[in-house]
């Protein structure tokens, strides 16, 4: 057998963030995560999940300014979202 990456395209892994969890990373495939009112995930780089309930903090790191989330359903329970934007100053203020 080959040695080398394998992959499995039939695999489930579910993020359950809760009791204070503090997640800093990506989701690159993740079927479901879910993140309770005491827990937050920042995230730090663009990410995909199937299923993500919120009800705590997703912050996106303002070290890389281009990052997007998919997900395929999304459920917010109070959960808030901190989106790290810059305004072009220049046009916005005019």
């Amino acid at each position: 057998m080959p040695v080398g990456r394998e992959t499995n395209l039939a695999a489930v892994i579910d993020a359950s963030l809760s009791n204070g969890s503090q997640w800093i990373g990506v989701a690159e495939g993740v079927t479901s995560t879910s993140i309770d009112g005491s827990s937050r995930w920042t995230m730090a780089g663009s990410s995909d999940v199937g299923s993500l309930i919120n009800d705590g903090v997703i912050e996106f790191d303002a070290t890389d300014p281009y990052e997007t989330l998919t997900t395929g359903s999304l459920v917010i329970n109070g959960g808030l979202f901190i989106l790290n934007t810059k305004f072009n100053e220049e046009w916005c203020w005019k």
